[in-house]
């Protein structure tokens, strides 16, 4: 996998071990300068031959056939919001209008509002100022040991599915619900896999993302910006035009190796909902109890721990059917 001061890491089937950070500090500065500027190099390479690979489409199938479930439930409940915020309804308590049998008495007693209209329904979900919009942001954890731990439990594999999941479900269609998707590493705290209102239109582009994922985390350096991504996240939500704003953070829980406490990772979510921002963090990994300590670290409700990772796509779209699409 690249040794103690190796560029990228190489999953060639073989028994993973993994190398003490203790170990790897003590790599010369100048061999970790020269390593990483040959990751970089192999990284923007193979970006580039990304773009050249279509015939790799039924890979891309796969990975929709295996939560294909999940999609088509969260697409119909999104197809149903659609339709609930432009169906016609009895608009109750007019003053003009058909008269509403239940209101006869209060009529009687000079009650004037006591009509109902045929209208639009003002639905609650996304009735309000602004844009009316839920806006969630998708946090996926592309750090190394993603990739060097794949062969061992498949984490790569599941945060690839919970990807495609996303991103098809969506192509339901609502225009009040918007979503963007960012990886973290020790490389970058918010690499960009979709933005707001340009989401990938075609397979080819949703698998292209697929593999920018696992390219990031082959090629990564090492380290954790978990944090930082949460509160680059919290940050753009705060600014932007949205009614509703939620955050979904994806993680091995591998933050102690890093020096980084719980609670710190606790205090960024707590000010986000006092900010009114909705975010709830998934540990899909965990060495020792540690997933365990961090939720424990975290508000009431925020974390989850998914060490069976082929139930990450069931769990997840379980929360945004009750917490969000409701």
């Amino acid at each position: 996998l690249g040794g103690r001061g190796g560029p990228y890491r190489l999953d060639a089937g073989h028994t993973v071990y993994q190398v003490s950070q203790e170990e790897k500090d003590a790599v010369d500065p100048q061999v970790q300068a020269a390593a990483r500027e040959m990751a970089r190099e192999g990284l923007k390479q193979r970006l580039e031959e990304i773009g050249m690979k279509e015939h790799q489409l039924s890979q891309y199938l796969e990975y929709k056939n295996a939560v294909q479930a999940e999609i088509d439930h969260l697409s119909n409940i999104i197809r149903s919001l659609k339709s609930k915020g432009s169906e016609r309804v009895w608009l109750k308590n007019r003053t003009s209008g058909d008269l509403d049998d239940a209101k006869v008495v209060d009529a009687l007693s000079g009650d004037r509002a006591v009509f109902m209209q045929r209208g639009e329904s003002d639905s609650p979900h996304f009735a309000g100022h602004g844009s009316g919009k839920k806006k969630m942001y998708f946090l996926m954890d592309l750090s190394g040991s993603m990739y060097r731990f794949n062969s061992s439990d498949g984490r790569l594999e599941r945060m690839m599915e919970v990807a495609v999941m996303v991103m098809e479900s969506m192509r339901a269609g609502d225009d009040r619900i918007e979503y963007c998707m960012a990886g973290h590493s020790g490389e970058s705290r918010f690499t960009p896999l979709v933005r707001f209102g340009k989401p990938p239109e075609t397979e080819m582009d949703r698998y292209r993302i697929l593999l920018q994922m696992v390219a990031h985390s082959q090629y990564c350096w090492a380290g954790d910006n978990t944090v930082e991504c949460v509160q680059e996240a919290i940050n753009q939500a705060k600014q932007d035009d949205g009614d509703e704003h939620y955050v979904f953070l994806f993680s091995d829980a591998n933050m102690r190796r890093y020096g980084i406490h719980p609670s710190v990772l606790g205090n960024v979510l707590m000010r986000g909902r006092t900010d009114g921002i909705n975010a709830y963090a998934f540990f899909i990994a965990s060495f020792g109890r540690e997933a365990d300590e961090i939720k424990n670290n975290l508000p009431n409700g925020a974390g989850h721990i998914c060490l069976d990772t082929s139930k990450l796509p069931v769990i997840l779209r379980k929360i945004l059917q009750d917490e969000v699409l409701q």
